[in-house]
C-alpha cells in the first residue's frame, strides 16, 4: 500500500467531534495522536504526564501544578506542542500559524489565525485539545442529581450518588 493510499484510508476512519464554543461557533475537531507523538519522542513523556494533570485540574489547581512542576524547557516544549496540536486538531475551520523563516502568506479563506479566535473560544479549544477531547472541566467536575457541582475525590475518581439515574439519562 502506498503512503498516500494509507493516509486517505486512515483519514476516512478518523473520529471527529463537533465542539460548541462559548461564542456559539462550532468547530470540527479530531483528537491528537498523543501516543504516537510520545512514542516517537515528538512529545516528551514527562511533559505529556504534566500536561494531562493540568488539563484535568480546575484553573486554580492547574496554575499551581504549572508553577510547581514545569521547568523552563517544559514551557517551551508545551508551547511548541500546543501549536502543533492546535493545527492538527482543528479540522474546520483550519488553523494557520506563521512559521518562522517562511514567507508571510497569511491565512487562506478557510483558515483562521489564533489571533482571529475570541479569547474565550481559544481557551475552550485548547482545554479540549489538552484534555484529550473533553470540554472544559468535565474531567474534573461532575454534577449530582440536583445539578450541583461535585468535585472529584482526592484520588481523582468522581463521587456519584445516583449512578442508576445517570445511566438512565444517557439512554434517553
Amino acid at each position: 500500500m502506498k503512503a498516500n493510499e494509507y493516509r486517505k484510508q486512515a483519514q476516512q476512519k478518523q473520529v471527529t467531534q463537533s465542539l460548541a464554543l462559548p461564542s456559539g461557533a462550532v468547530f470540527l475537531m479530531r483528537l491528537a495522536p498523543i501516543q504516537q507523538w510520545t512514542t516517537t519522542g515528538l512529545l516528551p513523556a514527562s511533559l505529556a504526564a504534566k500536561m494531562q494533570l493540568v488539563a484535568q485540574a480546575d484553573k486554580a489547581q492547574a496554575n499551581e501544578i504549572v508553577l510547581k512542576h514545569y521547568t523552563e524547557k517544559d514551557f517551551v516544549d508545551s508551547q511548541n506542542m500546543g501549536r502543533r496540536m492546535l493545527e492538527y486538531c482543528c479540522l474546520e475551520p483550519k488553523i494557520f500559524i506563521e512559521k518562522p523563516g517562511e514567507p508571510d502568506r497569511g491565512p487562506a479563506d478557510d483558515e483562521l489565525s489564533p489571533e482571529d479566535i475570541l479569547p474565550e473560544d481559544f481557551e475552550a479549544i485548547m482545554r479540549w485539545i489538552w484534555s484529550g477531547g473533553e470540554q472544559g472541566e468535565s474531567l474534573a467536575e461532575f454534577r449530582n442529581e440536583s445539578g450541583q457541582s461535585v468535585k472529584p475525590r482526592h484520588n481523582g475518581s468522581p463521587i456519584r450518588k445516583k449512578a442508576k439515574r445517570a445511566l438512565r439519562n444517557r439512554r434517553s
